[in-house]
Formats: C-alpha cells, sequence, structure tokens
C-alpha cells in the first residue's frame, strides 16, 4: 500500500466502531477504482479492510461479504474496464476474494440470489486462470439457483457463460438469443460479447 493510500485508510478507521471502519475502507476502496483507476491500493485496501471486517459479528461480516465481492469484481479483467489493467496476481488475489465471499455468502445464510451471484464472480476468476471445468461448474450453479431466484435474465447469462467456458459458441448463441427478451438495453448481452473478446472465446463458428 502506498504512503498516500496508507494514510487514508488509516483516517478511515478514525470512524467509530467496526462497522463504520469496514465501511469507509469499503468506500475507499470504491474511490480508488472508479474514480482514481488506482487497482493497486484498491486491492490492498480492500485486503486491510476485510482484516478487520472478519473479526466482527454477524453484521460487520456481512459487510465484509461485500468487500470481498467488490475485491474479487474489481480484479477481473473480463469486464475490460477502461484504466484497470489487473495482473495475473491481482486476479489470484481476486479468486481468493471471490472464494471468500461465496464462503460468506453460506455462512450468513444469504438469499439463492446471492449465492448466484457469488458462484459466478468465482466462475469469472476461474475463466481468468483458465480453469474452465470450474468456471463451467460454478455458471452452471449460477444458472440454477438464479432460476431458483426467479431471476432469469442472470440464470440465462450464466448459461451463456457457461457456453463460454466450454468453448461451446453454438450453445453460446442460443443463450444470447433466449436473452434477448429479458435484456433490452443488452446490458448481459454485452457481458458477454466483451468477456468472449477479453478472452479470445468463439461466439461464432
Amino acid at each position: 500500500m502506498g504512503s498516500a493510500v496508507f494514510v487514508r485508510f488509516g483516517r478511515a478507521l478514525e470512524a467509530q466502531g467496526l462497522l463504520q471502519q469496514v465501511k469507509a475502507g469499503a468506500e475507499l476502496m470504491g474511490t480508488l477504482y472508479r474514480e482514481e483507476k488506482d487497482l493497486t491500493g484498491s486491492i490492498a485496501v480492500g485486503c486491510a479492510t476485510l482484516g478487520l471486517g472478519l473479526s466482527g459479528d454477524a453484521e460487520v461480516r456481512s459487510a465484509a461479504k461485500a468487500v470481498a465481492y467488490n475485491l474479487a469484481a474489481n480484479s477481473w479483467r473480463g469486464w475490460d474496464e477502461p484504466g484497470i489493467h489487473p495482473s495475473p496476481a491481482d486476479e489470484r488475489i481476486g479468486l481468493l476474494a471471490a472464494e471468500l465471499n461465496l464462503a460468506l455468502a453460506a455462512e450468513l445464510q444469504k438469499p439463492p440470489i446471492a449465492l448466484a451471484r457469488a458462484h459466478w464472480l468465482r466462475g469469472a476468476l476461474r475463466m481468468s486462470a483458465e480453469d474452465w471445468d470450474g468456471a463451467a461448474s460454478d455458471f452452471d450453479e449460477a444458472a440454477r439457483l438464479a432460476g431458483e431466484a426467479g431471476e432469469t435474465g442472470e440464470a440465462t447469462l450464466s448459461q451463456a457463460f457457461a457456453a463460454l467456458s466450454r468453448h461451446q459458441p453454438a450453445a453460446v448463441r442460443a443463450a444470447l438469443a433466449e436473452l434477448e427478451p429479458n435484456d433490452p438495453d443488452r446490458f448481459f448481452r454485452g457481458q458477454v460479447e466483451v468477456a468472449a473478446r477479453v478472452f479470445g472465446l468463439p461466439t461464432s463458428p
């Protein structure tokens, strides 16, 4: 953690109470990522904030879960976020954060859609590690859980990512076609297409 970021994180710890400290750390992590495009600083603050939050009660651990989720998501190159260039080391940290997010979702008995998103995120980081079988398995589970939660669009999105991970362009196209009625702004489709481009995965013959 750079000295300036370290000082800013120290100021976050001036908040009263562990929950507020975790929330302040999460806010700083987000600012560094979104506004300053400082992924290294954001990851460092996220890791330090998790070190605080995991020692707390259920409410604090729930806040820490959100930090783990965002830390993992921010570390994934599949978004192709302008100004953000995760290194392999960043993505290894992201995968650990995704594992933690999933474990906390189960521990805290989060609803099916939260578990679906946790599996999707771990699948995404597994894609980065070229663990294609592990990624496909996570996306399958994300699709099942999202369907159980009634989130049809997210379920189909996960099916598309599972097909990407299995290198099955015909199945990807079928999922994208199925997405259309639940994706008027092509938000989900865009995620699939960007990830396919980033990872060099085919979506057509």
